[in-house]
């Protein structure tokens, strides 16, 4: 277990892990990330206890998978087996999470726990894609914009959500920022990828968590599109709407 009543372990505390393939600080380091922004809000008030639940739900699979992959690494370079691991930047950036603070989409379950970099699309429970952006000259990704908070990414033709937004965040008194990819005062798509890479159309909108993890999308605005949102991050926080 990672959660022992108000007990969080973290780092080799959690999971020892051989040397091989220098995977331990990083895996520590994820764990530290993922629970930082739980207690905090929980903390605030502004989250229920049992978010604090979905720490184990999600880092316990990666710890687990993590010592595997360093087992094999041992193996393989002192010839004992052969080379079946999964490559570094798969671990380090192409895992899954599955929990009650992702809204999964129907199939999630059967996905793999890790998958290669260029196969994410924005679905909840990855990391959100990189995608180059520039404004005024200036280049930056998508990651960028997303850094340490709640974010809502959204199409070009996105302008509706801004007093979606506005409304929501008020409700939950949480510190949402909304970006439209494209749009006529947003990030310039540079590639033209937005709607392929992140999964949605030019109205729709995907929430990326404090720890650039997807938590969930909308392919396009509706009518009761705030409703969906407002839901869905009652649900992550684990709060009544």
């Amino acid at each position: 277990h990672y959660k022992q009543g108000r007990v969080f372990l973290v780092g080799d505390a959690a999971h020892t892990v051989l040397p091989s393939g220098g995977l331990g600080a990083g895996t520590g380091i994820q764990d530290t990330f993922n629970l930082a922004w739980k207690l905090a809000l929980v903390l605030s008030g502004k989250a229920g206890a049992s978010l604090l639940d979905t720490y184990e739900e999600e880092r316990l699979p990666i710890g687990q998978l993590t010592v595997e992959q360093t087992l094999l690494r041992y193996f393989y370079r002192t010839g004992a087996e052969g080379m079946k691991f999964i490559d570094d930047p798969e671990m380090a950036l192409g895992y899954r999470y599955h929990s009650q603070a992702i809204i999964s989409e129907p199939g999630a379950s059967e996905a793999p726990l890790t998958q290669p970099l260029e196969t994410l699309h924005g679905e909840p429970g990855t990391r959100a894609p990189h995608l180059v952006l520039e404004r005024e000259g200036v280049q930056i990704s998508s990651i960028d914009l997303c850094g340490g908070k709640w974010t809502l990414l959204v199409g070009p033709q996105g302008t509706v959500w801004d007093e979606v937004v506005r409304r929501v965040a008020e409700e939950f008194d949480l510190t949402l920022s909304v970006y439209s990819i494209s749009g006529e005062k947003g990030w310039k798509d540079v590639e033209e990828r937005w709607n392929s890479l992140y999964g949605v159309s030019t109205t729709g909108a995907v929430l990326v968590r404090p720890d650039g993890f997807v938590a969930w999308r909308l392919y396009g605005y509706t009518n009761d599109a705030q409703e969906q949102l407002m839901q869905a991050i009652a649900r992550i926080l684990a709060r009544e709407a």
